[in-house]
């Protein structure tokens, strides 16, 4: 199984969307409000890298929009000279189809009304955004510590879940 060749050019593209709409739910209060829309786009681009895609699928005004913009290499340069002692590890590239994966999982758990769950937007935000910084800068480390913090926020839930249906469990055995 080969990993789809994706151009430094669409990283750029799927590195700065993500990033973006990661920040605009990463948040606390602000992003209770944005992560449903933020995490249906993101969704949609994780989907697209899954599967791919050389070229992310955007509206017309929005692709005209990122073409003429500058923001991409901007914002890549930005962050390549502020994280400078963190890019020098050398460590394997990660997977596109996996970053894809992990987006897209991601943006569900941004999508789902989880607002009683202490930081239930910010985690799976900075994990989109840290694989949008991994595909714009080009470095793996980003995109390892963003597959890495999904990892980790999906068995915390997993285990709140587990919690909350064994104290649900007890509750009945008590009451009945």
């Amino acid at each position: 199984m080969t990993t789809p060749s994706v151009g430094i050019g669409t990283r750029n593209t799927y590195g700065t969307i993500l990033l973006l709409l990661s920040a605009t739910s990463v948040l606390p209060g602000v992003g209770m409000v944005t992560a449903p829309f933020a995490g249906l786009a993101a969704l949609m681009l994780g989907l697209q890298l899954t599967i791919g895609r050389s070229t992310p699928w955007l509206p017309a005004w929005l692709h005209a929009r990122m073409a003429s913009s500058t923001l991409g290499p901007r914002l890549g340069h930005w962050l390549h000279e502020r994280c400078q002692p963190l890019l020098r590890m050398a460590l394997p590239s990660f997977p596109l189809p996996l970053a894809g994966l992990t987006v897209a999982w991601s943006s569900l758990v941004l999508i789902l009304p989880l607002a009683i769950i202490p930081f239930s937007n910010v985690i799976p935000s900075l994990s989109v955004g840290l694989i949008g910084a991994g595909l714009l800068t080009g470095r793996s480390l980003f995109g390892w510590l963003g597959i890495t913090l999904s990892g980790g926020y999906t068995v915390a839930l997993v285990l709140l879940a587990e919690v909350l249906v064994l104290a649900f469990q007890a509750a009945l055995r008590f009451f009945t």
